[in-house]
């Protein structure tokens, strides 16, 4: 899922640590992601925000100013500690969206 936010990573996993705080959250940089945010919940299921414009972007972090910026927002359940049947992973996909994107706002 494509966001706007004027937030960098920085701003966001400050703002996901303290709103979501039942979920694991850290920092990362690669060559193919860029600067990118990673959680993971008590179930082992990932949540991975990159930012935009896409793979092989290797721009500096704005560290903490107001940006506009584009970023993917994806769910991803290929470590998970329970078993998800696949009709339930979109159901589990949007609720999880949707309360990141509730706590970055």
């Amino acid at each position: 899922m494509e966001f706007e936010s004027h937030l960098d990573v920085q701003a966001m996993i400050r703002r996901l640590s303290r709103r979501l705080p039942n979920i694991q959250w850290k920092l990362g940089d690669s060559e193919y992601d860029g600067f990118y945010v990673l959680g993971r919940t008590n179930d082992g299921i990932r949540i991975k925000i990159t930012e935009e414009p896409g793979p092989g972007w290797c721009g500096l972090p704005s560290f903490g100013s107001d940006v506009s910026g584009k970023y993917y927002l994806g769910v991803y359940f290929y470590a998970v500690k329970k078993d998800i049947p696949k009709s339930d992973r979109l159901k589990e996909t949007e609720m999880l969206q949707q309360r990141v994107l509730r706590a970055i706002s």
